[in-house]
């Protein structure tokens, strides 16, 4: 059982260390070691009381899936509150630490009366647990470059910018020096094909050229969350963030199917998901489709495992999330929607994916 006395003491230790973080940026050992402890806090102590808030007041739940559970909210709550810091020039480590350390008392007394009964993971988990391995090797193997004038470019740009500036809005120097006929032909987002020049800066939208003020094209949730490690480690760790995603998706995917269809069905999911070649590329490749997967499968997780209003009102703020990372995430609204009216779906679940799908919406 998750106790009360527990959760301070774990909550404590690791403000404790984060906040040594936020003042230690040494480039050793110790500053790896603190920065690590910071996104372990960032990520699973959120995750944790967001999981107590949301759940019925005692409930059993197998390790493995309030384990996932954790990891998806926590990612998903610093993902959306590190894109709101950047829209007011406000990201940084400490303001990060002070949100999530208010979240997590708030959260405390709120929810301290409810109990979680942790229950050992039964024989399929064990059989997945060895296929999840597998794939800790073949996703955690990031390129080793970055094409600046495509997507990953303009993703791990806007990154480092939110990393370094707090901000996603880029100061580009150069551009007040363009003539307004740069401009008037729209030189920087399309070819100029008569004059075969190119284009200047890819992937961004001019704001100010008098100011050299520009803002990146892409939904932003996505480099968001790759700010994180960067601000922590630096770029070289902040690849691996792809990958996280990716093979935290293998998890929601195995315990979604679970709930639905059974471990069996489950297992022979996430075999053919892990060992497909897309899904091994795309791991390794910078892009918004990993997280949006990932969201997409937490969020019929928690949908499927939901008992009350609140439960869904949480797998629907899970999908709605989908929207901040790309524009085509709409699309999968509208399957859920046709889903939702199947003649094989209970009528009682209709409301309840009623609830899921205009809480995604708002």
């Amino acid at each position: 059982m998750v106790r009360k006395k527990e959760l301070f003491y774990i909550f404590f230790v690791f403000t404790a260390l984060s906040v040594l973080r936020c003042f230690y940026c040494a480039n050793n050992i110790l500053g790896f070691i603190l920065s690590f402890i910071f996104l372990s806090f960032s990520l699973i102590c959120p995750g944790i009381f967001l999981y107590r808030f949301f759940s019925s007041k005692s409930k059993k739940i197998n390790v493995g899936v309030f384990s996932v559970s954790i990891l998806i909210l926590g990612t998903a709550w610093n993902s959306f509150i590190i894109l709101v810091l950047s829209c007011f020039f406000k990201f940084s480590l400490p303001t990060l630490l002070v949100i999530n350390s208010l979240l997590i008392s708030t959260l405390f007394f709120i929810s301290f009366r409810k109990k979680i009964f942790i229950t050992p993971p039964d024989k399929l988990d064990y059989f997945a647990l060895i296929f999840i391995v597998i794939a800790v090797f073949l996703f955690f193997r990031p390129m080793p470059r970055i094409n600046g004038g495509r997507d990953p470019g303009v993703y791990f740009g806007t990154a480092m910018n939110i990393a370094n500036h707090r901000t996603l809005i880029f100061k580009e120097h150069s551009i007040p020096e363009f003539s307004k006929k740069f401009y008037d032909n729209n030189l920087l987002y399309n070819y100029d094909r008569s004059g075969g020049t190119g284009m200047y800066l890819p992937g961004f939208y001019l704001i100010d050229h008098k100011e050299g003020k520009i803002a990146p094209q892409f939904f932003h949730l996505y480099s968001s969350f790759i700010a994180l490690p960067f601000a922590l480690f630096g770029i070289k760790f902040a690849l691996y963030s792809t990958c996280f995603l990716a093979w935290l998706s293998v998890l929601a995917i195995y315990y979604c199917v679970k709930n639905i269809f059974g471990g069996k069905t489950a297992l022979f999911s996430i075999i053919i998901f892990i060992f497909s070649v897309h899904n091994v590329w795309y791991a390794r490749y910078p892009n918004s489709e990993i997280m949006v997967q990932l969201f997409f499968f937490a969020s019929i997780f928690f949908f499927s495992q939901s008992q009350n209003f609140r439960q869904y009102l949480l797998s629907g703020l899970i999908l709605g999330l989908t929207f901040f990372a790309r524009i085509d995430s709409l699309l999968l609204v509208g399957s859920l929607m046709v889903t939702a009216f199947l003649p094989t779906v209970k009528p009682r679940l209709i409301k309840s994916a009623g609830i899921f799908i205009i809480t995604a919406l708002i």
